[in-house]
């Protein structure tokens, strides 16, 4: 991962990943659990590893100024993976809207200026 790069929120519908750090300082990664679950928080280094339940939404982000390489396990030949902003920003703009509390121009302004 770049320095000061991030890995999109996302999730894998079918798996649960393992991701150990083969070197970087300061790479933080976070989940959050189902509705009124918590949010949980690690900064994790070189020989370091943490996990990323079934389904969960998470994202990794590299706070280093050095790259940080990394390798990740999955327990499903199809785990499958939804980023979170791509998708979310496929629903139908007044849903968005109403959701965030915003008009629809904006919906419209964020769509257009979504990572690929």
């Amino acid at each position: 991962l770049e320095p000061c790069g991030i890995n999109l929120p996302h999730n894998h519908p079918r798996a649960t990943e393992l991701l150990y750090v083969i070197s970087g300082k300061k790479l933080r990664t976070s989940f959050a659990e189902e509705n009124g679950g918590r949010t949980i928080v690690n900064d994790i280094s070189t020989g370091e590893v943490t996990f990323f339940p079934m389904g969960l939404l998470h994202y990794q982000q590299n706070l280093s100024c050095e790259e940080a390489v990394y390798i990740s396990g999955l327990n499903s030949e199809d785990p499958g993976v939804v980023t979170t902003s791509t998708r979310l920003f496929t629903f139908p703009e007044e849903g968005l809207a109403a959701t965030f509390d915003i008009e629809k121009e904006e919906v419209v302004k964020i769509r257009e200026n979504l990572p690929a």
